[in-house]
This record gives structure tokens, C-alpha cells and sequence, in this order.
């Protein structure tokens, strides 16, 4: 069972849904950022890349609530762009 899959088997949304269909991990730090941080380009490169694995980095949204936060998918990568940082 891989880490992602032990963690969800027992965390519940902040919203209270516990189903694990619905379940994904937020990474507090963006994961568009950590892959840029890490000049990760490839899957091989992610799977090496502690950082991105880190429980204590992440917390467990579920979907809907993972799409609201301020640095789901690329949100936060296109944020910072703007901003020129």
C-alpha cells in the first residue's frame, strides 16, 4: 500500500467526508512550486524527491474542498508568476 494510500485510510476531510474515492492530499506548499523548486521533470524524479512525500507538508482535503484552496493545481505557480516572484 503506497504512503498516500496508508494516510487516507484513516484521515477524514476538514468538511467531515470520509470516503476515500472522494479523498486527496493538499500539499501545504504547493506541489506546482515544490515540482519548479525541485526542477522535477519527470515521474522517476518526483518519486526520488522526498519533499514531495513529507506527511507533515500535506493534510487531507477532500476533493471539493482541495479545488478551493488557494494553491490547488497551478493556482499558486501562476499566482507567483504574476506577482514576479
Amino acid at each position: 500500500m503506497s504512503c498516500s494510500k496508508r494516510k487516507y485510510k484513516h484521515d477524514t476531510c476538514v468538511c467531515g467526508k470520509k470516503s476515500q474515492a472522494d479523498i486527496e492530499a493538499h500539499h501545504i506548499v504547493a506541489l506546482s512550486m515544490l515540482l519548479e523548486k525541485f526542477n522535477i521533470k519527470t515521474t522517476e524524479q518526483a518519486v526520488k524527491c522526498r519533499a514531495l512525500w513529507n506527511k507533515r507538508l500535506g493534510k487531507t482535503l477532500c476533493k471539493d474542498c482541495h479545488k478551493d484552496t488557494k494553491n490547488y493545481g497551478w493556482k499558486a505557480y501562476h499566482s507567483n508568476k504574476t506577482k514576479g516572484k
